[in-house]
C-alpha cells in the first residue's frame, strides 16, 4: 500500500473545484453543483492529505458517479458547454478515484503483480462508490441495547456448546436438493435460467435471533441464476456475489459471466445470499444482513452456507462432477466458510481471504462496536471487553 501523496488527488480536486466555480446556475441549479463538486472536492483533497486512509477514494468515486449523473440535466438545464466539460471531469475524477485505490491494493504472495490499467480503475472505481454508499446511507435501524444483549447470550451459548472450538459443529449438513422451479429468462442480451427452490434453513433453537430471522418470510425461498451447457458434465463455478447485490441485472454483469460462459465454455451458478434481491424483506437488498443485532449475521452467514450447499448438491445429481466457487467481497467470506464445510470442491476462490478485515465488516464491527460499548454504560455502569 503506497503511503505517499497520489497525484490523481488533483484530478477529482479540479473536477470538483470546476462544478463549485465554472458551471455556474442559480436558484436550485445551485443544489445540482454542490453534491458532486463538494463530494470530489473532499475526496481529492482527502486523498491528497491522508495518503493511508483507505477510504479517501470512496469518496471521490462517489463525487465522480454523481458528476456523471448530474451532468445531463446540467448540460440542459443550466450551460450545454460547461455541464459537458463537468462531465466529462467527473468521468476522470471517477477513474482517477479508482487508480488510487488499485495502487493501494496489497500485494499478496503467488499473485501476479497488479497491473492498473483505465478500464480497470473505473471497475474499482465502482466497487469504491458502492462501499461508499453502504457507509453514507443507512440500511437499517440498529439497535444497541438488542444486539449488545444478544451478543452476551450468543457468547455463553457458544461456549457452553463449544461451537467457538468447533465451529464447524455449529454448521449442520443440509439434505441433498431434489424439487426446484426453473424459468428461461432473457434480459440485458443475456438468457439465462431462474432457480427457486425452498431453503427448509432453520437457526439452532437457542441461538438469539432465531425468531426475528424467521420472520423474513421472503428469505425462506432460495433463488439463483443459472446459465449452463446442454453438457452438464462441463466444469461448474459458484460465484457467491457481495453486499447489497443479489439480483440478476448486476450479478450476471459482476461476475462477466460472458466470458465465463462463452469464452471459457463454463457452466455458471449464482445463488443468491440470504437477504439479498428476492429475499430481501424490504426494497434495500441486504439491509437486515447485519441489522438490528450482529446476529443476524450468524443466521445470514450459516443460511448462505446451507443454501449454498444444497444447490451444489443438485448441482451433482444433474451430472456436475467439479465444481469450484469463486466468491466477491461479502460472498468471498461465505466462499472461505464453504471451503472449509463442504468436500470434493475443485477449487475456490476468495479474493478477500488475504485481508484481515474487509471494508464493509470493519464498519460494521466499528460502529457495532461503539453502540454496543454505549449501551453497556448505560444499563451496567461500566466497560465491556472488547469484542
Amino acid at each position: 500500500m503506497l503511503s505517499s501523496r497520489h497525484p490523481a488527488g488533483w484530478l477529482a480536486a479540479l473536477a470538483g473545484l470546476y462544478w463549485l466555480t465554472g458551471v455556474g446556475g442559480t436558484g436550485w441549479g445551485v443544489l445540482l453543483v454542490v453534491l458532486p463538486g463538494s463530494l470530489l472536492l473532499a475526496g481529492g483533497l482527502a486523498i491528497l492529505l491522508l495518503p493511508g486512509d483507505l477510504r479517501t477514494p470512496q469518496l471521490a468515486a462517489v463525487g465522480g458517479a454523481a458528476g456523471i449523473l448530474l451532468g445531463f440535466p446540467a448540460m440542459a438545464l443550466l450551460d450545454w458547454g460547461n455541464g459537458a466539460l463537468a462531465t466529462l471531469l467527473s468521468a476522470t475524477g471517477f477513474v482517477a478515484a479508482g487508480w488510487v485505490a488499485l495502487t493501494r491494493e496489497p500485494a499478496v504472495d503467488d499473485v501476479p503483480e497488479l497491473r492498473p490499467s483505465v478500464r480497470l480503475a473505473a471497475k474499482a472505481a465502482i466497487d469504491e462508490a458502492l462501499l461508499a454508499s453502504m457507509v453514507m446511507v443507512p440500511v437499517a435501524r440498529s439497535d444497541p441495547a438488542l444486539a449488545a444483549a444478544e451478543v452476551s447470550r450468543a457468547d455463553e451459548l457458544f461456549s457452553r456448546l463449544s461451537w467457538i472450538e468447533d465451529p464447524a459443529s455449529f454448521h449442520d449438513t443440509p439434505p441433498v436438493l431434489e424439487s426446484v422451479e426453473i424459468d428461461r429468462m432473457n434480459r440485458l442480451g443475456l438468457s439465462y435460467e431462474h432457480l427457486r427452490y425452498e431453503s427448509g434453513f432453520d437457526p439452532k433453537g437457542e441461538v438469539p435471533g432465531r425468531e426475528r430471522w424467521l420472520g423474513y418470510a421472503a428469505n425462506h425461498t432460495a433463488h439463483a441464476w443459472l446459465r449452463r451447457h446442454s453438457d452438464a458434465e462441463r466444469p461448474w463455478v459458484v460465484c457467491i456475489h457481495g453486499f447489497g447485490m443479489g439480483t440478476a441485472a448486476i450479478d450476471l454483469q459482476a461476475f462477466a459471466t460472458s466470458w465465463l460462459y462463452d469464452t471459457l465454455g463454463l457452466n455458471v451458478a449464482l445463488p443468491v445470499l440470504p437477504v439479498h434481491g428476492p429475499r430481501a424483506p424490504g426494497r434495500r437488498s441486504g439491509a437486515v444482513f447485519m441489522l438490528p443485532s450482529i446476529l443476524n449475521a450468524v443466521h445470514a452467514e450459516a443460511q448462505a452456507i446451507w443454501d449454498v450447499r444444497r444447490l451444489i448438491s443438485w448441482l451433482r445429481s444433474e451430472g456436475a462432477t467439479r465444481i469450484g466457487v469463486y466468491g466477491l467481497s461479502l460472498g468471498g467470506y461465505t466462499t472461505a466458510l464453504l471451503a472449509g464445510l463442504e468436500p470434493n470442491l475443485a477449487c475456490a476462490r476468495s479474493p478477500e481471504s488475504h485481508r484481515a478485515t474487509s471494508p464493509i465488516y470493519r464498519t460494521a464491527s466499528e460502529r457495532f462496536s461503539s453502540e454496543q460499548r454505549r449501551s453497556a454504560r448505560a444499563s451496567t455502569g461500566r466497560r465491556p471487553a472488547a469484542c
